[in-house]
């Protein structure tokens, strides 16, 4: 049986963020990703993530349309989620930091957002 979210959403810092189709949650877990092509390991954290979608805390830009494959740390140790996203911005962050904004491509299920929270 499903189980619903019931959990608080991510304050928005954006002005336009209430114009969004899913709630998003804040998260802080450790995330790597990767570049289908060229291949290239990035690692960071994740800031919030949705059904939609996720943002990456990375220390570089990446390109827009850009698929990458999302490793992301669960509550349960040793236990990775894997998805599979597009890149639809590179915003610039605090010192050097970059948040990377992806639509999924994989879409993650209730059950697997709630073990990254």
């Amino acid at each position: 049986m499903s189980q619903q979210l019931t959990l608080s959403p991510a304050k928005s810092v954006h002005p336009l963020a209430e114009r969004r189709a899913a709630v998003r949650f804040q998260c802080s877990n450790g995330a790597s990703c990767s570049s289908l092509a060229p291949f290239e390991r990035l690692t960071g954290r994740a800031r919030d993530i949705s059904k939609t979608g996720i943002a990456l805390i990375l220390g570089t830009s990446v390109r827009d349309g850009t698929q990458l494959v999302i490793d992301l740390k669960t509550k349960n140790p040793g236990i990775c989620l894997t998805l599979l996203a597009r890149v639809v911005h590179s915003t610039p962050a605090d010192e050097g930091s970059w948040v990377i904004g992806c639509e999924f491509i994989t879409t993650p299920t209730e059950e697997q957002i709630m073990a990254l929270l």
